[in-house]
């Protein structure tokens, strides 16, 4: 926090560093701050594509959840009262910032994006703001091109993903998912 807090210091206008906050918080998974954060940073530059896509990526993981069955929330507890509000503030920033990113110069929007059509079960839209952004090498990337692919009945394509997710992985450090079976 200290950096962000220390460009706060120097630019109260400065946006990227409460985006910076925003994601932090998200990490303690301090949701009201993340959003006190998130929406100074909006405020302060709503046409920075880079800005805006930042904040809805972790805005719609943040309300991840919230769309399952009441069964599954019960059980995990772990989605708050206001998550389906983060979940749909987080996809119109990722839509603006989409729209700002017209070419995919940054992926934080995709993902956005991705995210929410995941967890609104739109795999054919999920596919497409992945393939705007190709990163083969990226472990994230091949895991969720898996599972949409997968949802769209296009079972050896995710296979393919599948297993490019598992060698990703099989390449971290001491090889921890070394046995992992997909």
């Amino acid at each position: 926090f200290s950096a962000a807090d220390n460009a706060i210091r120097i630019d109260k206008n400065y946006a990227r560093a409460y985006a910076t906050r925003a994601e932090l918080h998200f990490y303690e998974r301090d949701f009201d701050q993340m959003m006190i954060n998130a929406k100074k940073a909006f405020e302060l530059a709503p046409g920075d594509a880079y800005n805006v896509g930042h904040i809805s990526y972790v805005t719609v993981i943040s309300g991840l959840g919230c769309t399952e069955s009441e069964e599954i929330r019960k059980k995990y507890d772990v989605i708050d009262e206001d998550a389906c509000e983060r979940l749909e503030w987080g996809f119109e920033r990722a839509l603006l910032a989409h729209e700002l990113d017209a070419i995919s110069s940054m992926t934080f929007e995709n993902y956005g994006l991705m995210h929410y059509y995941r967890a609104t079960d739109q795999y054919q839209k999920m596919l497409e703001a992945l393939e705007e952004v190709p990163t083969p090498a990226f472990h994230w990337w091949n895991l969720f091109m898996g599972i949409a692919n997968h949802n769209l009945g296009n079972k050896d394509r995710a296979k393919h993903y599948y297993d490019a997710t598992r060698e990703a992985y099989l390449t971290i450090g001491d090889k921890p998912l070394e046995k992992l079976l997909i």
